[in-house]
């Protein structure tokens, strides 16, 4: 549970960087650029520090997978960027937590991780809490840059269907975490993490020249201390399910990491919370305290 808990911190501080940095500049693909360079000199200190021990014979799919996943994670980004601009922020940000269905579903279809009935009633609180924290009331939001209008419009209702792919592309994310556990050696873990952001890295390289930002200062230090609570947030939700079902621990991954923001936005940013973020934040305790009974 330690690991568990540890990946919520490291996760719940992405979401803070990310926040932080969304109010000093706009340059988020220089942001996921320094990010992922981080995370490759980071992961690949690990590599090197361990690679004594390390039986290369052994690794199996963990390249592949390991690609594989950069791709997801680099996809996810990007379309979540373009959903943006196009549908707005609320329904893209909002709906993009639902790609947490994703992993949960084919952990208990492919990997037979089946829920006792206490738990089941967990998983129902945990899609409830989702529900109410991802449909927005309002309908498509117009962000600042963003070329979005109303649902209503023909323009606005024409580019849901970015919504799709990239709820996909987040949900496999998240799933290949638990596809590395069962088919690869577990030690082989910070190799497969380093080949996820290596191949993250050089994506996002070609997606900066295409997007014509400079990176400042502000993108270069938000980037590092990004990079190195990304890596550890994947390390830690891996170590996480070789000890507990997966289905528990993305449930629990993603809900811990929603009520940690949510207190972190009350008692220290001082931000108001609305009575649809209560009510989500006391279904997911609920869900939380049953998954684990």
């Amino acid at each position: 549970m330690i690991n568990l808990i540890l990946a919520i911190i490291c996760s719940s501080g992405n979401s803070l960087i990310m926040k932080f940095h969304e109010k000093h500049s706009e340059n988020r693909v220089a942001l996921l650029l320094m990010n992922y360079v981080m995370a490759v000199i980071f992961g690949g200190a690990l590599v090197v520090k361990e690679i004594a021990h390390l039986n290369f014979h052994r690794m199996g799919m963990t390249p592949l997978l390991g690609m594989v996943n950069g791709f997801f994670y680099v996809s996810a980004f990007l379309l979540l960027q373009l959903s943006i601009r196009k549908n707005g922020a609320t329904v893209s940000a909002s709906l993009s937590h639902m790609g947490l269905l994703i992993p949960v579903l084919l952990s208990i279809v492919l990997f037979r991780e089946y829920p006792g009935s206490t738990q089941w009633g967990g998983v129902i609180l945990a899609v409830a809490s989702l529900t109410v924290v991802s449909i927005p009331t309002g309908g498509f939001s117009v962000g600042k840059g963003s070329r979005a209008i109303g649902a209503s419009s023909a323009e606005g209702t024409s580019y849901r269907w970015l919504l799709i792919p990239m709820l996909v592309c987040s949900g496999m994310a998240d799933t290949m975490s638990k596809v590395f556990e069962a088919f690869c050696p577990h030690e082989m873990e910070d190799f497969f993490i380093s080949i996820t952001f290596a191949m993250a890295l050089v994506l996002c390289i070609l997606a900066y020249f295409f997007s014509h930002e400079h990176m400042n200062r502000v993108d270069l230090v938000c980037g590092m201390l990004l990079g190195i609570s990304n890596y550890l947030s994947t390390k830690f939700l891996i170590r996480a399910i070789y000890d507990i079902p997966a289905f528990i621990s993305y449930i629990v991954f993603g809900l811990g990491v929603a009520l940690f923001i949510n207190c972190i936005n009350w008692t220290v940013l001082h931000e108001k919370l609305t009575r649809r973020d209560y009510i989500g934040m006391a279904l997911s305790m609920g869900a939380i305290v049953l998954l684990n009974l």
